[in-house]
Parts: structure tokens; C-alpha cells; sequence
């Protein structure tokens, strides 16, 4: 089985920081997201408190949907990044603990940032077909609502209609994982390294 050794989930977590970076952007001023909701730095979702502290006029968005009049500091933006990437790590560990390969414990970082725990809790086939190692199955999950039943566009999981590219990206990436696992499931037992994307996919006997 391929697992996640303890001594490379430090390594993990930053990488995949680095890519939720990089899937959220950057903006040191309040905007509104896709979802309409408003948020503020690096996909921080701002709390009604948060909001409270500016007055209702203040958060009328411009044509690109941003607030610019309400802005942070730099400082508060990469402490609700390291808040929310604790959070996110443990979310993973809760949801399918350390016993996986490293590349799939990212995405799982990555999604339950994204969407938080109680959402990624409600991809039980994605969950069960983890547990299983089946990840070619859990990519699967991941894209449709009902993988037996509609494998067509209109079939995608909500998650998968509303983040697009990210999430396309987060199912490739379990994908390539579920195809190693059977390359290497048909070589038989024996240590190697495969690198996808992230360079973070660590194979054991």
C-alpha cells in the first residue's frame, strides 16, 4: 500500500500552501467571490463580524465584483492563511488520517480549504474509495454526482460545476494517483518514487 511517511507531511503541507496560493490569488482588498459570498486576501471567507466592521455602503462591489475600499494588511491576509491552512490540514487528517499517499492527502488539504470539512465530508464515495485505495474510483467521486448512473457534464458534482479548473485539476491529480497505484500494484512489492505534478507522490513496500 502506498503510504504517507511522517517525515515528508511537513513538505506536503507547504507544497500544497503554495498551490491553494495559487488556485485562490491574492487580493489585500474585500471582493466578492463566484459563489457571491465576501471574502478578502487568499480565499479568506469573511466572517459577519469581519463585515459588520464596515458599514453597509462600504461593500458595494465594482464591475470586477471587488471592494477596494475595504482593504488589509498584509499581515492580517497571512494570518488567516496560516488559520485556515491548520484548520484545512487537520480537516484532511480527520477525514482520511495519514495513511495515504502524500499526493492525496494534498488534495485533500486543497479541498477542505476550499470548502471546509463539512462540505468534503459530503463526498462519502470519494471518502470510502480512499479507504479503499481506490483512487481512480474516488477521481471519480470527486467529478460526478453519480459516477454509475451519468458520467456527463450535466451529472458533475456541484463542487466540480461551480470551481472548474481547480477542481479538474484536483481530479486529475487523484486520477494520476489511482493509475501509479495499479502500475505499481502490477510491478509487485518494491520502493520507488513516482512524481506527478507536485513531485510529492512517496511509494513504500
Amino acid at each position: 500500500m502506498a503510504l504517507l511517511k511522517n517525515s515528508v507531511l511537513q513538505d506536503v503541507v507547504q507544497a500544497e500552501r503554495a498551490q491553494i496560493r495559487e488556485d485562490e490569488g491574492y487580493k489585500n482588498h474585500a471582493y466578492v467571490d463566484t459563489l457571491g459570498y465576501k471574502t478578502a486576501g487568499i480565499g479568506h471567507l469573511l466572517s459577519e463580524k469581519e463585515i459588520g466592521e464596515f458599514p453597509p455602503q462600504a461593500w458595494a462591489p465594482d464591475k470586477n465584483n471587488d471592494i477596494k475600499g475595504i482593504k488589509y494588511s498584509e499581515e492580517q491576509i497571512n494570518k488567516w492563511f496560516e488559520d485556515q491552512s491548520v484548520k484545512a490540514t487537520k480537516s484532511a487528517k480527520a477525514l482520511v488520517g495519514e495513511n495515504v499517499p502524500p499526493e492525496v492527502f494534498g488534495i485533500l488539504v486543497n479541498m477542505s480549504f476550499n470548502m471546509g470539512q463539512g462540505k468534503v465530508k459530503k463526498f462519502k464515495g470519494m471518502l470510502d474509495a480512499i479507504k479503499k485505495g481506490d483512487y481512480e474510483r474516488a477521481a471519480l467521486e470527486m467529478e460526478f454526482t453519480n459516477p454509475d448512473k451519468d458520467m456527463s457534464e450535466k451529472g458533475w458534482t456541484p463542487w466540480r460545476a461551480e470551481t472548474k479548473g481547480r477542481a479538474q485539476r484536483l481530479i486529475d491529480r487523484m486520477r494520476v494517483v489511482g493509475v501509479a497505484d495499479q502500475e505499481l500494484a502490477r510491478a509487485g512489492p518494491r520502493s520507488t518514487m513516482y512524481a506527478p505534478p507536485s513531485g510529492l507522490l512517496n511509494y513504500v513496500a
